[in-house]
């Protein structure tokens, strides 16, 4: 019953909860490690097999049943708890969701932008803002010919440099042309 950036800010508590359940999971699961290393040094690929199997379901079924409590079993609990929240603090979480696109972009950026992409960042950018475009999937595609393309031509110019290189050594360096 709220707006998409208050939703958007009270996903981020919630999803808090997803990352404790996959921690105290992964931890749960680093007690199966010993009968791996077992069955390891004891040949025994099926027992290997059957103890992977068994975490793995585990923690499937640990956020299976985080899913079902949380859009079902609790749902009206967690309304209740979200109504009780302070009209300032709601206020927050709409301020902290409006922001959530622009922090997740410039995360982007920090690991991606790279002086020979930043064109292509512009260009996207100019793009959607001269098209007034508000799907950026035609974008996204047309962005991923690109990449391909450059890739593709990366992928040849280092292949052709190689074989340059290795035909290079097979005649050997001469000095003087002797």
């Amino acid at each position: 019953g709220c707006d998409v950036n208050t939703a958007l800010g009270l996903a981020v508590p919630f999803a808090l909860i997803g990352q404790w359940i996959n921690t105290g999971t992964n931890t749960f699961y680093a007690g199966f490690l010993p009968k791996v290393d077992k069955c390891a040094a004891a040949g025994d690929e099926k027992g290997i097999a059957k103890v992977m199997y068994t975490g793995w379901i585990l923690y499937a079924a640990m956020f299976a049943l985080a899913a079902f409590l949380s859009t079902y079993a609790l749902q009206s609990g967690i309304s209740a708890f979200v109504a009780a929240f302070p009209a300032w603090l709601v206020h927050g979480f709409e301020v902290a969701g409006g922001l959530m696109p622009a922090v997740g972009l410039a995360l982007l950026l920090v690991v991606m932008l790279k002086k020979e992409n930043a064109a292509y960042l512009l260009a996207g950018f100019v793009i959607m803002v001269i098209t007034n475009c508000q799907n950026i999937l035609p974008i996204a595609v047309i962005a991923g010919c690109i990449a391909y393309v450059n890739f593709t031509r990366d992928t040849e110019t280092a292949k052709l440099t190689a074989a340059s290189a290795a035909t290079a050594a097979q005649e050997g360096d001469f000095e003087d042309g002797i």
